[in-house]
């Protein structure tokens, strides 16, 4: 089953970036739950996987602080700083 969703990742990878979503992590959320499953296993890897699918898109919102720094706020309420993904 891991290497099962190891390979799903890398076919999604094959995709043209037009056709992807752009990710509001700095790390992608596949890149990130691909190296989490080959480092700590599939369980954390999906349960990590769960948790983006929840903070993810469509239902942010991006603000600005009075010091400049952007964040957005998560569909389920969380706050992180904004950062653009170059992935």
């Amino acid at each position: 089953m891991k290497y099962l969703l190891l390979i799903i990742i890398r076919m999604y990878w094959l995709l043209p970036k037009g056709r992807r979503r752009e990710c509001l992590f700095k790390e992608s959320c596949s890149h990130y739950v691909f190296a989490l499953i080959k480092s700590k296993g599939l369980k954390k890897g999906f349960k990590a996987l769960l948790l983006r699918l929840k903070q993810c898109r469509p239902g942010y919102y991006t603000f600005k602080t009075e010091d400049g720094k952007e964040w957005i706020l998560l569909k389920d309420k969380s706050i992180i700083e904004r950062t653009i993904s170059n992935v």
